[in-house]
Protein backbone atom coordinates (compact mmCIF):
# COMPACT_ATOMS: atom_id res chain seq x y z
CA UNK A 1 0.00 0.00 0.00
CA UNK A 2 1.10 3.60 -0.98
CA UNK A 3 1.39 6.07 1.53
CA UNK A 4 -0.85 9.06 0.38
CA UNK A 5 -1.84 12.31 1.88
CA UNK A 6 -4.19 14.93 0.33
CA UNK A 7 -4.63 18.78 0.36
CA UNK A 8 -8.07 19.43 -1.52
CA UNK A 9 -10.20 21.10 0.85
CA UNK A 10 -12.54 18.51 0.83
CA UNK A 11 -12.33 16.00 3.15
CA UNK A 12 -14.22 13.78 1.50
CA UNK A 13 -11.84 12.83 -0.94
CA UNK A 14 -9.71 10.66 2.02
CA UNK A 15 -12.98 8.56 2.20
CA UNK A 16 -13.36 7.78 -1.23
CA UNK A 17 -9.70 6.96 -1.77
CA UNK A 18 -10.03 4.55 1.38
CA UNK A 19 -11.92 2.07 -0.50
CA UNK A 20 -9.13 1.46 -2.75
CA UNK A 21 -6.90 -1.06 -0.92
CA UNK A 22 -3.66 -0.38 -2.72
CA UNK A 23 -4.22 3.12 -1.25
CA UNK A 24 -3.14 4.01 2.68
CA UNK A 25 -4.34 8.02 3.29
CA UNK A 26 -2.32 8.65 6.78
CA UNK A 27 -3.76 11.91 7.74
CA UNK A 28 -6.74 13.78 7.26
CA UNK A 29 -7.17 16.42 4.53
CA UNK A 30 -4.88 19.39 4.78
CA UNK A 31 -6.03 22.79 4.85
CA UNK A 32 -3.35 24.82 4.36
CA UNK A 33 -0.31 24.65 1.91
CA UNK A 34 2.45 25.35 5.07
CA UNK A 35 0.59 22.17 6.41
CA UNK A 36 1.85 19.59 4.13
CA UNK A 37 5.71 21.03 4.75
CA UNK A 38 4.76 19.92 8.59
CA UNK A 39 3.25 16.60 7.20
CA UNK A 40 6.32 15.36 5.44
CA UNK A 41 8.67 16.30 8.22
CA UNK A 42 6.25 14.86 10.76
CA UNK A 43 6.04 11.43 8.49
CA UNK A 44 8.71 11.67 6.00
CA UNK A 45 7.67 8.07 4.75
CA UNK A 46 4.41 9.61 2.91
CA UNK A 47 4.93 8.65 -1.09
CA UNK A 48 1.84 10.54 -3.00
CA UNK A 49 0.36 14.18 -2.51
CA UNK A 50 -3.00 14.74 -3.75
CA UNK A 51 -3.17 18.82 -3.57
CA UNK A 52 -5.15 21.76 -4.95
CA UNK A 53 -4.02 24.68 -6.60
CA UNK A 54 -6.15 26.78 -4.24
CA UNK A 55 -5.18 25.99 -1.20
CA UNK A 56 -4.54 29.03 1.17
CA UNK A 57 -1.50 30.15 2.05
CA UNK A 58 1.52 32.52 2.21
CA UNK A 59 3.43 30.31 -0.02
CA UNK A 60 3.35 30.60 -3.86
CA UNK A 61 1.95 27.00 -5.71
CA UNK A 62 5.43 26.72 -7.24
CA UNK A 63 7.53 27.47 -4.08
CA UNK A 64 5.30 24.98 -2.48
CA UNK A 65 6.43 22.36 -5.00
CA UNK A 66 10.08 23.56 -4.59
CA UNK A 67 10.32 23.21 -1.07
CA UNK A 68 8.32 19.95 -1.08
CA UNK A 69 11.06 18.23 -3.24
CA UNK A 70 13.92 19.70 -1.24
CA UNK A 71 12.63 17.35 1.64
CA UNK A 72 11.85 14.85 -0.65
CA UNK A 73 12.65 14.66 -4.04
CA UNK A 74 11.34 11.29 -5.47
CA UNK A 75 8.20 12.11 -4.13
CA UNK A 76 4.84 11.77 -6.28
CA UNK A 77 2.71 15.14 -6.24
CA UNK A 78 -1.05 15.36 -8.22
CA UNK A 79 -1.94 18.39 -8.67
CA UNK A 80 -5.33 19.94 -9.50
CA UNK A 81 -4.95 23.70 -11.21
CA UNK A 82 -8.12 25.89 -11.83
CA UNK A 83 -7.49 27.36 -14.72
CA UNK A 84 -5.22 25.93 -17.79
CA UNK A 85 -1.40 27.83 -17.57
CA UNK A 86 1.44 26.71 -19.58
CA UNK A 87 4.12 29.00 -17.95
CA UNK A 88 3.06 26.91 -14.58
CA UNK A 89 2.49 23.16 -16.23
CA UNK A 90 6.09 23.33 -17.43
CA UNK A 91 8.11 24.70 -14.79
CA UNK A 92 5.66 21.62 -12.18
CA UNK A 93 6.24 19.21 -15.07
CA UNK A 94 10.23 20.28 -15.20
CA UNK A 95 10.60 18.64 -11.27
CA UNK A 96 9.46 15.47 -12.22
CA UNK A 97 7.27 12.77 -10.70
CA UNK A 98 4.36 15.21 -11.11
CA UNK A 99 1.06 14.80 -12.34
CA UNK A 100 -0.82 17.93 -13.65
CA UNK A 101 -5.09 18.09 -14.01
CA UNK A 102 -7.76 20.65 -13.93
CA UNK A 103 -10.28 20.84 -11.37
CA UNK A 104 -13.35 20.44 -14.19
CA UNK A 105 -11.72 17.82 -15.62
CA UNK A 106 -10.85 14.85 -12.79
CA UNK A 107 -12.73 13.02 -10.97
CA UNK A 108 -11.60 10.69 -7.53
CA UNK A 109 -11.25 7.85 -9.33
CA UNK A 110 -9.13 9.16 -12.17
CA UNK A 111 -7.31 10.24 -9.16
CA UNK A 112 -7.20 6.30 -7.75
CA UNK A 113 -6.43 4.78 -10.87
CA UNK A 114 -3.39 7.19 -11.63
CA UNK A 115 -1.94 5.81 -8.34
CA UNK A 116 -2.59 2.10 -8.86
CA UNK A 117 -1.22 2.45 -12.20
CA UNK A 118 1.52 4.11 -11.39
CA UNK A 119 1.97 1.25 -8.50
CA UNK A 120 2.08 -1.38 -11.38
CA UNK A 121 4.64 0.59 -13.30
CA UNK A 122 6.75 1.00 -10.37
CA UNK A 123 6.27 -3.12 -9.68
CA UNK A 124 7.04 -3.18 -13.34
CA UNK A 125 10.33 -1.34 -13.36
CA UNK A 126 11.62 -3.45 -10.19
CA UNK A 127 10.87 -6.92 -12.09
CA UNK A 128 13.34 -5.11 -15.16
CA UNK A 129 15.82 -3.84 -12.38
CA UNK A 130 16.03 -7.35 -11.21
CA UNK A 131 16.28 -8.47 -14.82
CA UNK A 132 19.15 -6.30 -15.93
CA UNK A 133 21.07 -7.19 -12.46
CA UNK A 134 20.64 -10.62 -13.34
CA UNK A 135 21.88 -10.52 -16.64
CA UNK A 136 24.60 -8.59 -15.27
CA UNK A 137 25.20 -11.42 -12.76
CA UNK A 138 25.25 -13.50 -16.13
CA UNK A 139 27.86 -11.52 -17.76
CA UNK A 140 30.49 -11.56 -14.89
CA UNK A 141 29.89 -15.41 -14.45
CA UNK A 142 30.35 -15.83 -18.09
CA UNK A 143 33.38 -13.16 -18.21
CA UNK A 144 35.04 -15.26 -14.90
CA UNK A 145 34.30 -18.53 -16.72
CA UNK A 146 35.59 -17.69 -19.62
CA UNK A 147 38.79 -16.28 -17.64
CA UNK A 148 39.56 -19.50 -15.44
CA UNK A 149 39.09 -21.58 -18.90
CA UNK A 150 41.80 -19.43 -20.71
CA UNK A 151 43.86 -19.77 -17.28
CA UNK A 152 43.43 -23.60 -16.92
CA UNK A 153 45.15 -23.51 -20.82
CA UNK A 154 47.59 -21.59 -20.18
CA UNK A 155 48.41 -23.40 -16.79
CA UNK A 156 48.35 -26.98 -19.07
CA UNK A 157 50.79 -25.34 -21.70
CA UNK A 158 53.15 -24.41 -18.92
CA UNK A 159 53.02 -27.78 -17.33
CA UNK A 160 53.20 -29.82 -20.29
CA UNK A 161 56.11 -27.85 -22.25
CA UNK A 162 57.70 -27.02 -19.22
CA UNK A 163 57.71 -22.99 -20.00
CA UNK A 164 57.47 -20.91 -17.90
CA UNK A 165 55.36 -17.98 -18.31
CA UNK A 166 55.75 -14.71 -16.59
CA UNK A 167 53.26 -12.45 -14.57
CA UNK A 168 53.63 -9.88 -17.39
CA UNK A 169 52.71 -12.19 -19.87
CA UNK A 170 50.11 -13.55 -17.85
CA UNK A 171 48.81 -10.07 -17.40
CA UNK A 172 49.06 -9.44 -21.00
CA UNK A 173 47.07 -12.79 -21.45
CA UNK A 174 44.75 -11.67 -19.40
CA UNK A 175 43.93 -8.07 -20.64
CA UNK A 176 43.37 -9.93 -24.07
CA UNK A 177 40.62 -11.97 -22.91
CA UNK A 178 38.90 -8.87 -21.38
CA UNK A 179 39.10 -7.02 -24.67
CA UNK A 180 37.70 -10.22 -26.12
CA UNK A 181 34.81 -10.15 -23.74
CA UNK A 182 34.21 -6.03 -24.14
CA UNK A 183 34.28 -6.97 -27.66
CA UNK A 184 30.57 -7.92 -27.19
CA UNK A 185 31.73 -11.98 -28.48
CA UNK A 186 30.27 -13.07 -25.19
CA UNK A 187 28.00 -10.30 -24.15
CA UNK A 188 25.94 -10.90 -27.27
CA UNK A 189 25.56 -14.73 -26.26
CA UNK A 190 24.26 -14.05 -23.28
CA UNK A 191 21.64 -10.91 -24.33
CA UNK A 192 20.16 -13.05 -27.22
CA UNK A 193 19.00 -15.56 -24.88
CA UNK A 194 15.81 -16.30 -25.57
CA UNK A 195 14.19 -16.19 -22.03
CA UNK A 196 15.53 -12.46 -21.35
CA UNK A 197 14.02 -11.94 -24.90
CA UNK A 198 10.58 -13.39 -23.74
CA UNK A 199 10.69 -11.38 -20.76
CA UNK A 200 11.20 -8.01 -22.23
CA UNK A 201 8.69 -8.72 -24.76
CA UNK A 202 6.38 -9.53 -22.18
CA UNK A 203 6.91 -6.18 -20.34
CA UNK A 204 6.48 -4.34 -23.40
CA UNK A 205 3.38 -6.01 -24.53
CA UNK A 206 2.03 -5.01 -20.73
CA UNK A 207 2.66 -1.62 -20.83
CA UNK A 208 1.39 -1.32 -24.00
CA UNK A 209 -1.83 -2.92 -23.35
CA UNK A 210 -2.00 -0.21 -20.04
CA UNK A 211 -1.59 2.43 -22.90
CA UNK A 212 -4.48 1.50 -25.20
CA UNK A 213 -7.86 3.05 -24.49
CA UNK A 214 -10.66 1.68 -25.92
CA UNK A 215 -13.62 4.45 -26.83
CA UNK A 216 -17.31 3.27 -27.51
CA UNK A 217 -18.55 5.97 -29.49
CA UNK A 218 -22.82 5.34 -29.73
CA UNK A 219 -26.16 6.93 -29.78
CA UNK A 220 -29.57 6.59 -31.95
CA UNK A 221 -29.31 5.98 -35.15
CA UNK A 222 -28.59 8.93 -37.59
CA UNK A 223 -27.08 11.05 -35.53
CA UNK A 224 -23.77 11.10 -36.99
CA UNK A 225 -21.36 8.45 -35.32
CA UNK A 226 -19.74 7.22 -37.98
CA UNK A 227 -19.09 11.10 -39.35
CA UNK A 228 -17.82 12.18 -35.35
CA UNK A 229 -15.86 8.82 -35.71
CA UNK A 230 -13.68 9.26 -38.65
CA UNK A 231 -13.38 13.12 -37.74
CA UNK A 232 -12.02 12.50 -34.10
CA UNK A 233 -9.66 9.51 -35.16
CA UNK A 234 -7.83 12.44 -37.58
CA UNK A 235 -7.62 14.50 -34.48
CA UNK A 236 -6.37 11.38 -32.23
CA UNK A 237 -3.65 10.79 -34.95
CA UNK A 238 -2.62 14.09 -35.28
CA UNK A 239 -1.90 13.48 -31.48
CA UNK A 240 0.99 10.80 -32.50
CA UNK A 241 -1.08 8.18 -31.64
CA UNK A 242 -2.08 4.71 -33.66
CA UNK A 243 -5.75 4.29 -34.11
CA UNK A 244 -8.06 1.14 -34.68
CA UNK A 245 -11.36 2.20 -35.95
CA UNK A 246 -13.92 -0.94 -34.98
CA UNK A 247 -17.28 -0.31 -37.02
CA UNK A 248 -20.27 -2.85 -35.98
CA UNK A 249 -22.29 -1.57 -38.70
CA UNK A 250 -22.44 -4.75 -40.89
CA UNK A 251 -25.28 -3.69 -42.59
CA UNK A 252 -24.45 -0.32 -43.95
CA UNK A 253 -20.69 -0.07 -43.22
CA UNK A 254 -21.33 3.85 -43.09
CA UNK A 255 -17.41 4.02 -41.45
CA UNK A 256 -15.69 2.05 -44.51
CA UNK A 257 -18.39 4.34 -46.97
CA UNK A 258 -17.33 7.55 -45.63
CA UNK A 259 -13.23 6.72 -46.31
CA UNK A 260 -14.24 5.78 -49.81
CA UNK A 261 -13.24 2.22 -49.53
CA UNK A 262 -15.38 -0.16 -51.88
CA UNK A 263 -16.11 -3.64 -49.86
CA UNK A 264 -13.57 -6.03 -51.90
CA UNK A 265 -13.89 -8.75 -48.94
CA UNK A 266 -16.31 -11.32 -49.80
CA UNK A 267 -14.18 -14.73 -47.53
CA UNK A 268 -12.13 -14.01 -45.14
CA UNK A 269 -9.55 -17.12 -44.12
CA UNK A 270 -10.96 -18.35 -40.38
CA UNK A 271 -9.74 -16.27 -37.25
CA UNK A 272 -7.53 -14.47 -39.28
CA UNK A 273 -8.28 -10.93 -38.23
CA UNK A 274 -4.87 -9.48 -39.57
CA UNK A 275 -7.24 -10.09 -42.80
CA UNK A 276 -9.53 -7.84 -42.00
CA UNK A 277 -7.35 -4.71 -41.08
CA UNK A 278 -7.92 -1.80 -43.70
CA UNK A 279 -4.57 0.83 -43.56
CA UNK A 280 -6.27 4.46 -44.09
CA UNK A 281 -3.02 5.80 -43.27
CA UNK A 282 0.38 5.74 -41.56
CA UNK A 283 -1.67 6.17 -38.14
CA UNK A 284 -5.05 4.93 -38.76
CA UNK A 285 -6.56 1.47 -39.10
CA UNK A 286 -10.53 0.12 -40.06
CA UNK A 287 -11.96 -3.15 -39.20
CA UNK A 288 -15.47 -2.93 -40.84
CA UNK A 289 -16.12 -6.53 -41.55
CA UNK A 290 -15.86 -8.08 -38.18
CA UNK A 291 -18.50 -10.33 -39.27
CA UNK A 292 -16.99 -12.21 -41.57
CA UNK A 293 -15.15 -14.13 -38.82
CA UNK A 294 -17.57 -14.31 -36.34
CA UNK A 295 -20.69 -16.48 -36.25
CA UNK A 296 -23.82 -15.80 -34.31
CA UNK A 297 -22.36 -18.53 -31.59
CA UNK A 298 -19.12 -16.99 -31.35
CA UNK A 299 -19.89 -13.56 -29.47
CA UNK A 300 -17.04 -14.23 -27.02
CA UNK A 301 -14.28 -14.36 -29.76
CA UNK A 302 -14.98 -10.61 -30.19
CA UNK A 303 -13.75 -9.79 -26.50
CA UNK A 304 -10.31 -11.94 -27.41
CA UNK A 305 -9.87 -10.13 -30.57
CA UNK A 306 -9.66 -6.31 -28.54
CA UNK A 307 -7.48 -7.94 -26.44
CA UNK A 308 -5.23 -9.06 -28.98
CA UNK A 309 -4.94 -6.07 -30.95
CA UNK A 310 -5.09 -3.59 -27.61
CA UNK A 311 -0.69 -4.18 -28.23
CA UNK A 312 -0.81 -2.30 -31.03
CA UNK A 313 -2.85 0.65 -30.97
CA UNK A 314 -3.03 3.51 -28.29
CA UNK A 315 -6.16 3.92 -29.07
CA UNK A 316 -9.70 1.79 -30.39
CA UNK A 317 -12.52 3.86 -31.39
CA UNK A 318 -15.47 1.25 -31.63
CA UNK A 319 -18.93 2.24 -33.28
CA UNK A 320 -21.25 -0.46 -31.83
CA UNK A 321 -24.45 0.82 -33.09
CA UNK A 322 -26.48 0.67 -30.72
CA UNK A 323 -25.22 -3.18 -29.98
CA UNK A 324 -26.77 -4.04 -26.27
CA UNK A 325 -24.94 -7.87 -27.42
CA UNK A 326 -21.60 -6.10 -28.04
CA UNK A 327 -21.53 -4.07 -25.38
CA UNK A 328 -22.55 -6.28 -22.97
CA UNK A 329 -19.33 -7.54 -23.80
CA UNK A 330 -16.51 -5.20 -23.46
CA UNK A 331 -18.20 -3.36 -20.67
CA UNK A 332 -15.21 -4.24 -18.68
CA UNK A 333 -12.38 -3.03 -21.34
CA UNK A 334 -14.29 0.87 -22.02
CA UNK A 335 -12.10 3.48 -21.08
CA UNK A 336 -14.77 5.80 -22.09
CA UNK A 337 -18.11 6.09 -24.25
CA UNK A 338 -18.57 9.19 -26.02
CA UNK A 339 -23.02 9.36 -26.48
CA UNK A 340 -24.20 11.61 -29.26
CA UNK A 341 -26.87 13.01 -28.89
CA UNK A 342 -28.71 16.25 -30.84
CA UNK A 343 -29.88 19.39 -28.85
CA UNK A 344 -34.03 18.91 -29.38
CA UNK A 345 -36.72 17.53 -27.22
CA UNK A 346 -37.30 14.18 -29.04
CA UNK A 347 -33.66 13.36 -29.45
CA UNK A 348 -33.08 14.17 -25.36
CA UNK A 349 -36.46 11.93 -24.50
CA UNK A 350 -34.95 9.45 -26.31
CA UNK A 351 -31.32 9.57 -24.93
CA UNK A 352 -31.93 9.54 -21.52
CA UNK A 353 -33.82 6.50 -22.12
CA UNK A 354 -31.12 4.63 -23.95
CA UNK A 355 -28.65 5.66 -21.09
CA UNK A 356 -30.93 4.54 -18.32
CA UNK A 357 -30.68 1.12 -19.90
CA UNK A 358 -27.23 1.44 -20.69
CA UNK A 359 -26.78 2.29 -16.23
CA UNK A 360 -29.59 -0.11 -15.04
CA UNK A 361 -29.52 -3.03 -17.31
CA UNK A 362 -26.26 -3.50 -18.70
CA UNK A 363 -24.60 -1.99 -15.39
CA UNK A 364 -22.15 0.48 -17.09
CA UNK A 365 -20.38 2.73 -14.89
CA UNK A 366 -22.21 6.35 -15.05
CA UNK A 367 -18.53 8.11 -14.75
CA UNK A 368 -17.10 6.28 -18.18
CA UNK A 369 -20.34 8.22 -20.21
CA UNK A 370 -19.64 11.11 -21.46
CA UNK A 371 -22.14 13.44 -23.82
CA UNK A 372 -21.46 14.81 -26.94
CA UNK A 373 -24.12 17.44 -28.51
CA UNK A 374 -24.06 17.36 -32.57
CA UNK A 375 -25.67 19.47 -35.25
CA UNK A 376 -25.59 22.19 -32.88
CA UNK A 377 -27.29 25.45 -34.62
CA UNK A 378 -28.87 28.68 -33.33
CA UNK A 379 -32.14 27.74 -32.96
CA UNK A 380 -31.19 24.66 -30.83
CA UNK A 381 -32.05 23.97 -26.97
CA UNK A 382 -29.47 26.28 -25.07
CA UNK A 383 -26.33 24.53 -23.89
CA UNK A 384 -26.33 25.84 -20.72
CA UNK A 385 -30.37 23.78 -20.53
CA UNK A 386 -28.72 21.16 -21.72
CA UNK A 387 -26.17 20.76 -19.04
CA UNK A 388 -28.89 20.88 -16.73
CA UNK A 389 -30.85 18.35 -18.56
CA UNK A 390 -28.50 15.73 -18.35
CA UNK A 391 -26.26 17.07 -15.12
CA UNK A 392 -26.03 13.99 -13.74
CA UNK A 393 -23.37 13.04 -16.62
CA UNK A 394 -20.09 14.63 -17.83
CA UNK A 395 -20.81 16.82 -20.95
CA UNK A 396 -17.25 16.10 -23.29
CA UNK A 397 -18.44 19.30 -25.28
CA UNK A 398 -20.70 20.50 -28.57
CA UNK A 399 -20.18 20.09 -32.38
CA UNK A 400 -21.88 23.16 -34.25
CA UNK A 401 -24.08 22.17 -37.25
CA UNK A 402 -21.89 21.84 -40.31
CA UNK A 403 -23.60 23.99 -43.56
CA UNK A 404 -21.64 21.71 -46.28
CA UNK A 405 -22.13 18.39 -44.46
CA UNK A 406 -23.45 16.90 -47.13
CA UNK A 407 -20.57 18.14 -49.68
CA UNK A 408 -17.80 16.60 -47.19
CA UNK A 409 -19.50 12.77 -47.63
CA UNK A 410 -19.74 13.12 -51.09
CA UNK A 411 -16.14 13.92 -50.80
CA UNK A 412 -15.56 10.31 -49.17
CA UNK A 413 -14.06 12.65 -45.94
CA UNK A 414 -11.42 12.99 -48.47
CA UNK A 415 -11.30 16.91 -47.80
CA UNK A 416 -11.65 18.69 -45.07
CA UNK A 417 -13.59 22.06 -45.51
CA UNK A 418 -14.23 22.17 -42.07
CA UNK A 419 -14.64 25.61 -40.50
CA UNK A 420 -11.91 26.58 -37.71
CA UNK A 421 -14.78 26.84 -35.20
CA UNK A 422 -15.62 23.04 -35.83
CA UNK A 423 -11.83 22.00 -36.06
CA UNK A 424 -11.30 23.53 -32.89
CA UNK A 425 -14.03 21.67 -31.20
CA UNK A 426 -12.99 18.54 -32.53
CA UNK A 427 -9.46 19.39 -31.33
CA UNK A 428 -11.11 19.93 -27.78
CA UNK A 429 -12.91 16.91 -27.61
CA UNK A 430 -9.66 15.05 -28.71
CA UNK A 431 -7.63 16.49 -26.60
CA UNK A 432 -10.50 15.65 -23.66
CA UNK A 433 -10.43 12.41 -24.72
CA UNK A 434 -6.36 11.70 -24.56
CA UNK A 435 -6.18 13.42 -21.38
CA UNK A 436 -4.47 11.62 -18.60
CA UNK A 437 -3.55 8.22 -20.58
CA UNK A 438 -0.04 8.81 -20.61
CA UNK A 439 2.11 5.59 -19.15
CA UNK A 440 5.87 5.70 -17.41
CA UNK A 441 7.83 3.52 -20.02
CA UNK A 442 10.84 5.37 -20.04
CA UNK A 443 12.54 2.20 -17.85
CA UNK A 444 11.56 -0.17 -20.91
CA UNK A 445 13.37 2.40 -23.45
CA UNK A 446 16.25 2.25 -21.31
CA UNK A 447 16.45 -1.70 -20.89
CA UNK A 448 16.59 -1.60 -24.46
CA UNK A 449 18.61 0.71 -25.55
CA UNK A 450 21.21 -0.62 -22.78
Amino acid sequence: MKKVITALLNKTVNEKLKEYKEINVVMNDIQYKEGIIEALEINPEIEYIILSELLPGEILINNLIDKIKLIKNEIKIIIILEKENKELENYLLSKGNIHIFYNNKIKIREIAELIININKNEKLELEIKQLKELIINRKDEEKEKYKIGNKEIISKINTENKILITEEEKRKIEHEIEDEFNKNKIKNKILNNKMIKTLISKFKKQIQNNNCRIIIISGIAGIGKSFFTVNISKYLANQKNNILIMDFDFTNNSIQTLFGIKNTKEQIEKNNVKNLIIKINSKVDLISDINLIINNNEDLKILKIIKELKSKYNFIIIDINNNEQILNLIKDEIHKMIFITEPNILQIKKSKNILDKYINKLYIEKEKIFLLINKFKNDSISFNILKKVFQEYNIIGKINFINNYNFIINQNMNNMFLENKIKNQYKNIARKISQNNKTDDYYLDKIISN
